[in-house]
């Protein structure tokens, strides 16, 4: 045998006869079938006796109405308070950012989620269940093209039942936390404005007192002069009218006003108990009316709405974990092609060990 028959009888000795192999892999054809067999049925074992099974619940969240958010704008509707009124986006992504918030989120872990386990749950036990919670907890943008603004919120567990219970909990106790987060808010910024009203009307009140002591002084002043000239009644001044005159005596001449009228005008402000009745400005006026108003505003709870649900919440009925049927079929697979495997293995041991000797 020369050289390249040499050659050719070694590389048809290195490939790989299919229906040889085929017939030894038929050959140990019960090897395949115990041990595919024999996997599948620990996986079944596991699946079905040992795998804890886990449910999600659901809930589509939509931006509440219009109607639905008017209580939050109580007193913004006045162009003097200066506050813009709050939209549905505004209340619906206030919302939003309270169920994303980690400190509702732990707060309704530590008050509700935890409670229901009905374990004795120390403070590392408590951090652990908190992290599995906002774990299990998601929410994500709605793929449904009729719902362009709506979001999914999901909630998993291993209780159908609780999976339910605990996501619609999750949403009505964020629900309430935000209205009473708006309204306080509203609140605050309305009390912040009366406060502004109150100390507006507080300057202005002084202002006037001032000016009651002011014509005090003038009062007196003239009462002094008019005591001096012997002047007891008022002195007629004759000009263009009687109004041009009334002016020019209340402003320069105050002792012509004579001792009887500048001595009663003294004594009545003096007695005065009641300064604000005296104060007839518009601002005045206006203040006291805005005041009233803002005072008299009620804040009622009642038909508010910071988001809507399609539907109800959706209580689970099958599980998502695991996927039975999907990993039943590859176990199926990978065992099968592991059997062959096997059997391939050890057949090349075999050869070898037979060319070797």
């Amino acid at each position: 045998m020369n050289e390249q028959e040499l050659k050719q009888s070694q590389v048809d000795d290195d490939e790989i006869d299919l229906f040889e192999l085929m017939e030894k892999i038929w050959n140990r054809k019960w090897f395949v079938v115990i041990f595919t067999a024999f996997i599948c049925f620990l996986t079944i074992i596991y699946l079905f006796f040992i795998a804890k099974p886990v449910y999600e619940a659901t809930a589509i969240i939509m931006p509440p109405s219009a109607d639905s958010i008017q209580s939050f704008n109580i007193g913004r509707e006045v162009k003097d308070l200066n506050l813009p009124s709050l939209t549905v986006n505004d209340v619906f992504s206030e919302f939003l950012k309270m169920l994303r918030m980690r400190e509702n989120i732990k707060d309704f872990a530590i008050h509700y989620y935890i409670p229901t386990l009905e374990l004795n749950v120390n403070k590392d036990d408590s951090n652990d269940i908190i992290k599995s919670f906002e774990k299990n907890i998601s929410l994500s943008v709605s793929t449904i093209k009729e719902l362009p603004d709506a979001y999914v919120l999901k909630f998993k567990h291993e209780s159908p039942e609780k999976a339910y219970a605990i996501l619609d909990s999750f949403i009505q106790e964020t629900n309430s936390k935000t209205q009473d987060s708006l309204l306080k808010r509203n609140k605050s910024e309305i009390a912040g404005l009366i406060q502004k009203i109150e100390n507006q009307l507080n300057s202005i009140i002084k202002t006037d007192l001032e000016e009651k002591d002011a014509q005090l002084v003038r009062l007196e002043e003239a009462l002094e002069i008019a005591k001096a000239v012997e002047l007891i009644n008022p002195m007629m001044v004759y000009g263009e009218g009687n109004l041009d005159t009334a002016i020019y005596v209340d402003r320069n001449l105050l002792y012509m006003q004579g001792t009887r009228a500048l001595e009663a005008q003294i004594d009545a402000l003096k007695k005065r108990t009641n300064d604000e009745a005296f104060i007839f400005t518009q601002q005045y006026l206006n203040l006291k009316s805005n005041l009233a108003y803002y005072k008299s505003l009620n804040f009622n709870t009642d038909n508010i709405e910071v988001k809507k649900l399609s539907g109800d919440v959706d209580s689970p009925n099958t599980s998502i974990k695991p996927n039975k049927k999907l990993i039943l079929v590859v176990v199926f697979l990978l065992s099968f092609m592991t059997s062959m495997f096997i059997i391939l293995v050890q057949d090349t041991i075999d050869t070898r060990k037979k060319n070797n000797r």
